[in-house]
């Protein structure tokens, strides 16, 4: 880092810059938020004037207005016209960019919305096991990036209810009630592949220990590098528990009734925002989905 009165180093420069248009604008894999930068690059010999610093200084703003509502002051001398550049600058602009890079899943409450995207539910009674699939696309890889980057989540539910009064359906209504809503995307997404990955399972008590909801999810190719656009959420209620005396009181014995249901919300960045110095935020979201049947038994 270069101190005062000295020429400044290329990496004073490149990393912030780097930061800024990595996390706001196209990015790579878990960076990138899809919008408009301003900042460039500089190279050695290059001289940095306060354009410069305010155009890199603007990325760094804008996103963490996204990331807090309203963006967190950084004051740089040598941002102003004529003023030089001077040791506080670069560190300041060191420890500006590394919390917007470790903050970049963050979005703000005021940045965002959640909505309703889909549910199901049978009323066929059954005994072993069911499942659905919950799928979510995406118009293309870059558009799933932005959404899952700038904080996009998803939000699984279920519950069980009515049916026969039954030690067996009161179980499963506790258990589905003690999940309560299960909400995943974050840096994870980049770990999901085409194998099923487990995201979520809780087990139900005494005597009906081994039931079991669990949330697994599947994308259409390997996402470590960001490519998937459709992604499978798999969720399975298993009940292996066998009544020890069939035949004998209280009936109906292993059968679980009523209505068994799920649904699915999803939080998105909101767009409109205006960006500083110009233009506007542009959110990303899903294309479509499909909340799949609940089958078996």
């Amino acid at each position: 880092m270069a101190g005062s009165g000295t020429t400044a180093l290329a990496s004073d420069v490149s990393i912030p810059y780097g930061t800024g248009v990595a996390v706001m604008g196209t990015g790579s894999v878990s960076r990138g938020y899809g919008q408009t930068t301003f900042g460039t690059t500089k190279n050695v010999g290059d001289t940095i004037g306060a354009n410069d610093f305010n155009n890199i200084r603007y990325d760094l703003l804008n996103a963490s207005a996204h990331q807090n509502g309203v963006a967190t002051a950084l004051s740089l001398a040598g941002n102003v016209t004529g003023a030089q550049i001077n040791t506080t600058d670069p560190s300041a602009f060191a420890t500006y960019q590394s919390t917007v890079d470790s903050d970049r899943f963050n979005c703000h409450s005021s940045r965002k919305t959640t909505t309703s995207a889909g549910s199901n539910s049978r009323t066929s009674s059954w005994a072993s096991s069911v499942t659905a699939t919950y799928t979510l696309n995406f118009a293309n890889a870059n558009e799933a990036r932005y959404f899952w980057n700038g904080g996009g989540r998803i939000r699984i539910a279920s519950s069980r209810s009515g049916g026969a009064i039954s030690s067996q359906n009161t179980a499963w209504s506790n258990l589905l009630s003690s999940a309560g809503t299960q909400e995943f995307g974050g840096i994870a997404v980049y770990n999901w592949g085409t194998s099923a990955t487990d995201l979520y399972q809780v087990f139900s008590s005494a005597p009906y220990a081994s039931n079991s909801y669990k949330i697994a999810v599947r994308t259409n190719v390997t996402n470590s590098s960001g490519n998937a656009t459709a992604f499978y959420f798999d969720i399975t209620w298993s009940d292996p528990y066998v009544d020890p005396m069939p035949g004998a009181p209280p009936l109906p014995e292993d059968i679980v009734d009523g209505t068994l249901a799920y649904s699915v919300e999803i939080t998105y960045p909101t767009g409109g925002h205006a960006l500083t110095p110009s233009g506007t935020w542009t959110s990303y979201n899903y294309s479509s989905y499909n909340a799949g049947a609940i089958t078996g038994g």
